[in-house]
């Protein structure tokens, strides 16, 4: 989906489609087949982008800071201590 395209999580694609003026309905008929998996792929792939500029950083600033990230684009709770636990790795 354009969701992983976007970087945006599920939740966060609601939100930018709903901004847009976009009916709900049709927003979950959208997004029914982003499947979980997608969505930790997409958050592994900007954390493989954005870990490469924190490396030098203590490993709990590390950890904040990607989960902030993905946070703030609409990633879920699970997903984002998935996808961070994984890059910190």
């Amino acid at each position: 989906t354009g969701v992983g395209a976007a970087g945006l999580g599920k939740r966060g694609a609601e939100m930018f489609l709903y901004k847009r003026g976009i009916e709900r309905n049709l927003i979950h008929k959208a997004l029914s087949s982003h499947t979980k998996e997608n969505e930790e792929e997409a958050a592994g792939k900007l954390l493989e982008k954005k870990i490469r500029a924190l490396r030098n950083q203590p490993e709990d600033v590390i950890k904040r800071r990607l989960y902030g990230m993905l946070q703030r684009r609409g990633f879920a709770p699970d997903v984002i201590k998935a996808a961070v636990s994984a890059a910190i790795k």
